[in-house]
């Protein structure tokens, strides 16, 4: 199964981050950083996995979060934020995200989330 993933993130330096990371391993990655955005390239495109930034300033998070548990076939979602802010991170866990991390595991992990396939 080809795995296709969809990064909602604001900052231009770590979409950055995550586009090169993605070349590295032969991942797809498609960045966006509006929730309609995020919408459109569902629809046209389904991902295996939707990463959300928790800092992403162009889109509520937490509604991007409660789009793609409806998205047909459902995407894993992974969330990551700061690890100070363990209010969102805890609201991105009840908002129904598969996995949430603080950036830093995120970034140490980014290689083995983009190539992993999605379990559900």
């Amino acid at each position: 199964m080809s795995t296709h993933t969809i990064a909602l993130v604001s900052d231009l330096m770590f979409s950055s981050k995550i586009t090169a990371t993605a070349n590295s391993v032969g991942a797809t990655v498609v960045v966006v950083r509006t929730l309609e955005q995020l919408e459109n390239e569902l629809t046209s495109n389904p991902a295996t996995t939707v990463m959300i930034d928790l800092e992403a300033t162009a889109a509520d998070p937490i509604q991007a979060i409660a789009y793609c548990l409806i998205a047909q076939p459902k995407p894993r979602i992974i969330a990551f934020g700061p690890h100070v802010n363990v209010d969102l991170l805890a609201k991105a866990k009840q908002a129904g995200a598969d996995d949430v991390m603080p950036r830093g595991a995120f970034t140490t992990n980014l290689q083995q989330l983009l190539v992993a396939t999605p379990t559900h």
